[in-house]
């Protein structure tokens, strides 16, 4: 445990050289110091990830100390991470985690700890959609051509689809861009 300022109380014996305790003839009165015990000073730092949108989820579950020194016996655990799977700008990674002591107590209030916080960033991801071309003599009614191709090279990540949630209609003569 930190402990700060704790009077240094110590219980004192006098003695002969043979041994014989003597500690009653003498009347010992004391200025008594302080013990402190401070915390270790240490600098950790979490994961980054930079990357495209491609529907796996990344788990950056890593805290890995890059300044000062654990105590013997002393590990960092992580006990709760962000699972990023969707685009994110700029996000710090921010996992829950611990230092424990080779029973597994935490220790951390034994620590002053410094993080230095990784950035996710996951960018969309290019899809390029090409819409098709159709013409019609006036009829007088709207029509629209919801049609489409995505370009090669654009795809879409397997098991996803793409479809027209909606498409401008044009019913007098003329065209739409």
């Amino acid at each position: 445990d930190v402990v700060t300022d704790v009077t240094n109380r110590v219980s004192f014996g006098i003695y002969r050289s043979s041994g014989e305790d003597v500690t009653h003839n003498y009347s010992i009165t004391n200025d008594w110091g302080k013990v402190t015990i401070s915390p270790r000073k240490i600098t950790v730092s979490t994961q980054s990830y930079n990357g495209v949108y491609d529907a796996k989820p990344h788990v950056l579950d890593k805290v890995t100390l890059t300044s000062g020194s654990l105590c013997s016996g002393h590990s960092i655990w992580v006990s709760q991470t962000k699972i990023y799977c969707d685009v994110v700008t700029d996000e710090l990674n921010k996992p829950t985690f611990d230092i424990i002591d080779s029973s597994s107590d935490v220790v951390t209030k034994n620590y002053d700890i410094t993080v230095n916080w990784g950035t996710v960033n996951i960018s969309p991801k290019l899809v390029h959609v090409t819409t098709h071309s159709k013409s019609w003599d006036y009829d007088g009614k709207p029509h629209s051509h919801p049609e489409f191709t995505i370009d090669k090279g654009y795809g879409l990540i397997s098991g996803h689809s793409m479809s027209v949630k909606w498409a401008k209609e044009i019913t007098d003569v003329g065209s739409t861009d």
